[in-house]
């Protein structure tokens, strides 16, 4: 089909109307035959895959502003769309190196480095959840930390746990740290008001609480109580938890 770019721009227009009143089948339509008058245009792939954004069509997203990418290297709005995409599918690497791209494109937009922040904070708990399900004999580190070696400062007045007398050696001193229920929500509502532990971090919780993660999703079958294989919100809120910790 021979290019007509007057009809496309004209097809393009009518487009961006439909997407504006949120008639995104419609915008869809109108962008795929602007697309057919003029297709290297890098604009038209971009605004289908907006389009596609809005009606949940991720993969076809994808493959749009990928096209558009390849018509323009520099097209920021691209790399966010598909970024978008990746996000909306929990490819969140993916979706780091898109808003990433994006934002060096566009260092001084708010959005993108929003964006770009949370890509980078949900694929640091990712990360973390999946170190938690390595195989037994991957996590022996983890248990042979002692936690009596840990040094905390003086000034630390968060969550203690409660120790557990050893008896006739049958528990190393890792184990006289009992790891219970109240001291998890008593560190979880620590850090969810203050967003840290007050008077400074104890990596001998930090390490215990990673510890005791990683157990119970070994001993599990069925982490999530709805039965889903996605790790449960506790998991998710310690993990999130000592993510941010890291981070800071």
């Amino acid at each position: 089909m021979a290019v007509d770019i007057d009809a496309s721009e004209d097809l393009k227009l009518l487009g961006n109307a439909a997407f504006k009143s949120r008639h995104f089948s419609r915008a869809e339509d109108l962008y795929s035959q602007a697309i057919e008058k003029h297709p290297s245009n890098p604009v038209l792939w971009s605004n289908r895959a907006a389009a596609h954004l809005h009606l949940e069509e991720y993969g076809s997203a994808i493959s749009d502003a990928t096209k558009a990418i390849e018509l323009d290297p520099s097209f920021t709005k691209a790399y966010y769309r598909r970024g978008e995409a990746q996000f909306s599918l929990s490819h969140f690497q993916e979706a780091v190196g898109n808003f990433r791209s994006a934002a060096k494109l566009s260092p001084q937009d708010p959005m993108l480095r929003k964006r770009l922040q949370e890509s980078e904070r949900l694929l640091k708990i990712r990360k973390f959840e999946e170190a938690l399900s390595m195989p037994e004999d991957t996590t022996s580190a983890l248990r042979n930390i002692v936690l009596d070696d840990i040094v905390v400062e003086e000034s630390y007045t968060g969550p203690k746990m409660e120790r557990q007398a050893a008896e006739d050696g049958e528990e190393t001193a890792a184990d006289r740290y009992v790891l219970t229920r109240a001291f998890v929500l008593e560190m979880i509502e620590e850090f969810s008001s203050r967003g840290r532990c007050t008077g400074g971090s104890s990596p001998r919780s930090s390490w215990s609480l990673t510890r005791g993660c990683a157990s119970c999703r070994r001993s599990l079958t069925s982490p999530c109580p709805t039965g889903t294989t996605s790790p449960c919100a506790a998991t998710r809120t310690v993990s999130s938890m000592i993510c941010s910790r890291s981070s800071s």
